[in-house]
């Protein structure tokens, strides 16, 4: 009954953590969505930023939810969010 209980409990959190997921994915591609019809720039680029930003939380998210030994390697964190950053934006970005 225990082992059950353990198995559901972990079900619901992958769950909760896949719904999270494409809740961000979602909220990311109406940004763009909003970001490609909007006619002011500064009104497109305040959008890029937010896409930017729902992207780094995505990351982030992923990133804690996968690790299930409670370390987190920033390295890691940071050379991803750089990478989706240095897609969204070419030649805005510059790493290490």
């Amino acid at each position: 009954r225990r082992e059950r209980e353990l198995m559901t409990k972990d079900a619901t959190i992958r769950e909760i953590h896949h719904r999270v997921k494409n809740n961000l994915q979602t909220v990311a591609a109406l940004l763009r969505l909003q970001a490609r019809r909007i006619d002011s720039e500064s009104g497109r680029a305040a959008l890029e930023e937010a896409v930017r930003r729902v992207g780094s939380i995505a990351i982030v998210h992923e990133t804690l939810s996968q690790n299930l030994d409670e370390k987190v390697e920033f390295d890691e964190i940071a050379d991803r969010v750089l990478t989706m950053v240095a897609e969204i934006s070419p030649g805005k970005v510059a790493g290490r």
